[in-house]
């Protein structure tokens, strides 16, 4: 087999496992390079998706298979293709699969039918849906195939597709009653193709991945949002709903209003209950409708000001407010400022109290890369300035003697120091992964630091033996969170790939991974006592879960338009969560029912 075959098995192979889900952090690196290199193999890519678009679509829209009543549900599957044998049969399959796409286009079995249109849009193409509001990347992928980018009040017709086209992309389609559907993170939705709309379904997409929050109003004359995914069918009327597609299973979560989801696989119904969510997966596990937990939509308190960073001081008495180049210091009982300020020249990354709040460490970049200050007169103790680098990530071992840095000089290789916080000299520098770390979290007895990587990896570092970093593997993307459990035997990560894992402390096995949720992970925090755990998704929603067994406890709605940081704090007392954004408030929620076992 010659180079150039060599290299276009090998990119097949890569995409394939990209759409599938299944691309390891390595894997995906190697698609980057090749797509950023190559400009042809860049509009082979674009082919593939729209394919693989359409491919998914036919899957979506074969027959549901009927329910059986009373009969037992199948209980065997197929056993999965060997991994060894995947390497050179999945360009096999991607090339068949083109084949077949194209055949089918070509005997027109993707016909467009005689159904119910609405009103022709601008130049006489009938018209479903605006796009009402874009940020970052989002694409149009027309009928047939081909990619624009999307423009601000364009209007969508039958059978196009809306790809937003990264984590931090949004799109948000509104149909002529109202009705809402917000695109979010690397998400796949077509709108149905009229002749395969029947009447009372014209509101119906496919959603091939991602996630998806939709808003069907009252007045939407009865008629129900259809949104059909490779694994299941639900019917959504009047209420408030939030769907992710993964890999291998739908999940639908309702706020409110009324859901029918059908399970495609063996056409069994459930409907779902205003707060609980329903998943519906490939391996026919038992389809239940679980409980979202209680629901927070209105803060105890709420402060006008943005955050970078915030944590408590030790006693619960100030909370400590990163915005931009200055420290505010606020009362959590009534929001009031206590002081002035704390004004540096440069922004502000992460700040962190110590030795009973009498020390405060702030990291920022450049010349006022780390600052020390005595506490409450802001003295400063000592200073660390290190050109053209920036702090990412702060971490202070439980004997408070070491203070380890995330040196986010440049992204790509983001490194860890460590610095004697005696007198702020450095002690160490530790290297991870080619591609860098981003966030960090001592052991509970200080002798291990650990550090989440861009790659999707944690990199646990032995400071007292000396022995080589070993390396931890289960995120897909990068760990942007790290939280010890109070009294030091859980470690639990967050990562872009949406799921929270706990650790064990002692061996750093995987204890139990919660359920995959369709946004990033952002920030963690655990309850004082150790029984609850926070995690702030990319939606700006923040999922409690009970520790241990991994219940959804409390849901709450921060509702701000992330685009930068996202913290969470919880008060010493464990009666208050905190949470912030680079957007205003910062917004304080009374979570005293968590104390409870």
């Amino acid at each position: 087999m010659s180079q150039g075959a060599k290299d276009q098995a090998e990119l097949g192979w890569l995409i394939s496992r990209a759409s599938d889900g299944s691309i390891t952090p390595e894997e995906m690196g190697r698609l980057e390079n090749v797509l950023l290199d190559n400009p042809k193999t860049q509009a082979f890519y674009h082919q593939y998706l729209a394919l693989d678009v359409q491919l998914r679509w036919a899957f979506a829209e074969a027959p549901l298979l009927p329910a059986v009543p009373g009969g037992p549900e199948p209980i065997s599957l197929p056993a999965p293709i060997d991994r060894q044998r995947a390497r050179w049969f999945a360009p096999v399959v991607f090339a068949a699969a083109s084949i077949a796409a194209v055949v089918l286009l070509a005997l027109g079995l993707w016909h467009w039918g005689t159904g119910p249109v609405p009103e022709p849009g601008p130049g006489g193409s009938p018209a479903f849906a605006r796009l009402v509001q874009l940020a970052g990347g989002v694409e149009v992928v027309g009928a047939g195939g081909e990619v624009a980018e999307a423009v601000a009040g364009q209007e969508l017709s039958p059978g196009q597709t809306v790809r937003t086209a990264a984590e931090d992309s949004r799109a948000v389609l509104e149909y002529r009653d109202t009705t809402r559907l917000e695109l979010q993170g690397e998400a796949v939705a077509r709108l149905a193709p009229s002749g395969q709309a029947t009447a009372g379904q014209e509101k119906k997409v496919f959603l091939a991945r991602g996630f998806a929050r939709i808003d069907v109003p009252m007045a939407s004359e009865g008629q129900p949002m259809v949104l059909a995914t490779p694994h299941a069918e639900a019917f959504l009327s009047e209420g408030q709903f939030i769907s992710f597609v993964g890999p291998s299973s739908t999940r639908v979560e309702m706020g409110s209003g009324r859901a029918q989801v059908v399970r495609r696989a063996d056409g069994k119904s459930l409907a779902v209950r205003r707060g609980s969510y329903v998943e519906a997966a490939t391996d026919l596990m038992p389809m239940l409708a679980r409980s979202l937990g209680s629901r927070l939509t209105q803060p105890r308190l709420e402060i006008e000001t943005a955050a970078q960073a915030l944590t408590f001081s030790p006693g619960g008495g100030e909370l400590a407010i990163v915005e931009s180049r200055q420290v505010g210091f606020w009362a959590p009982d009534t929001g009031n400022l206590v002081g002035a300020p704390l004004r540096r020249g440069q922004k502000l990354k992460a700040v962190v109290y110590l030795a009973g709040g009498k020390v405060l460490i702030g990291g920022a970049k450049d010349g006022e890369f780390l600052r020390a200050w005595a506490m409450p007169s802001r003295r400063l103790l000592w200073a660390v300035s290190r050109p053209r680098s920036t702090v990412r990530a702060l971490a202070v071992s439980p004997r408070e003697d070491i203070l380890a840095v995330v040196d986010q000089a440049d992204r790509a290789r983001a490194l860890v120091r460590t610095y004697d916080l005696t007198d702020g000299k450095e002690r160490d520098v530790l290297r991870a992964t080619a591609k860098g770390v981003l966030s960090l979290a001592f052991s509970p007895d200080g002798g291990q630091l650990i550090g989440g990587t861009i790659d999707g990896k944690l990199v646990v570092w032995d400071l007292a033996g000396g022995q080589p970093p070993r390396v931890l593997h289960g995120h897909k993307r990068q760990v942007e969170a790290l939280a010890f459990k109070p009294g030091g035997m859980v470690l639990a990560s967050g990562a872009g790939d949406g799921v929270v894992r706990l650790w064990g402390a002692s061996d750093f096995e995987l204890i139990q991974a919660f359920p995959r949720y369709g946004r990033p992970v952002r920030a963690l925090a655990w309850a004082p006592n150790g029984r609850s755990l926070a995690a702030g998704m990319g939606d700006a929603r923040i999922k409690v879960w009970g520790v241990p067994g991994g219940v959804e406890r409390l849901l709450i709605e921060h509702a701000a338009d992330l685009r930068g940081s996202f913290s969470l704090a919880f008060s010493p007392d464990g009666r208050t969560l905190v949470s912030g954004s680079s957007r205003k408030p910062v917004k304080l929620w009374d979570v005293s029912s968590l104390r409870q076992p």
